[in-house]
């Protein structure tokens, strides 16, 4: 067995992650967890069964300003993203990593889909006097993505589930990608993407499935993973 599989169980055990990414198909799994997970938002982000609740603002949602530069912090999440393929060392994080993505998106939309919450995005409409490349990334995202989606925050629980990788290895990484994580976390915010209780409910999500997948269910190594 690998030498990095460590505490792995190898036997077949009920729940037990089939661990298969290896050195040859790293890569070719970042088009396929995209190809993967965006449908899944997709789907539940522009139909609906019920109508979406609007909820009330809290303070600190009127507190935080309406901030459209700071989509490019909301948007470098997916370079978040590719990083943690090219700086993880280790193939089992990065086969739970990718089992615990997945679950979040499948948790986070069957909560879309039965309880959906929208943000009333027409209260802030965009500047016409920004940037013209901001202005053009702010109005394409308020297109392929819809008000709806809201609770918990996705970006949020994603983002953060990323970042606690490094909390299994190469520790001098956590905090940058941390605070990176939490500029994310925050530009859900000023964007007028997300409440800040869907912020909050993002986190928690991630926490629980980090838990879940990195210390709870046990995994096995496949003919995949073992070769190099």
């Amino acid at each position: 067995m690998a030498k990095d599989l460590g505490k792995v169980q190898a036997s077949m055990v009920p729940l037990s992650l089939p661990l298969f990414m290896n050195a040859r198909n790293k890569v070719a799994a970042i088009p396929v967890t995209f190809l993967a997970t965006y449908p899944i938002y997709l789907a539940t982000n522009h139909m609906t069964h019920k109508v979406p609740a609007i909820l009330e603002f809290t303070l600190i949602d009127r507190l935080v300003p309406f901030l459209p530069g700071s989509v490019w912090i909301y948007m470098s999440e997916n370079v978040l993203y590719l990083a943690i393929y090219f700086i993880a060392k280790k193939r089992e994080n990065l086969n739970r990593y990718l089992y615990a993505l997945f679950a979040t998106y499948i948790v986070a939309n069957f909560i879309f889909y039965q309880w959906p919450v929208a943000f009333p995005r027409e209260q802030f409409p965009l500047p016409t006097d920004i940037n013209p490349w901001t202005y053009g990334l702010f109005a394409w995202l308020r297109t392929v993505d819809t008000p709806q989606n809201c609770l918990p925050s996705l970006h949020v629980a994603s983002t953060y589930l990323t970042c606690f990788l490094f909390l299994e290895e190469q520790r001098k990484y956590f905090l940058p990608f941390f605070l990176w994580g939490t500029a994310i976390a925050i530009s859900t915010m000023t964007t007028k993407q997300h409440y800040f209780v869907d912020v909050v409910a993002g986190a928690g999500l991630s926490i629980l499935i980090h838990w879940i997948f990195f210390r709870v269910l046990p995994a096995h190594a496949t003919r995949f993973y073992e070769a190099n």
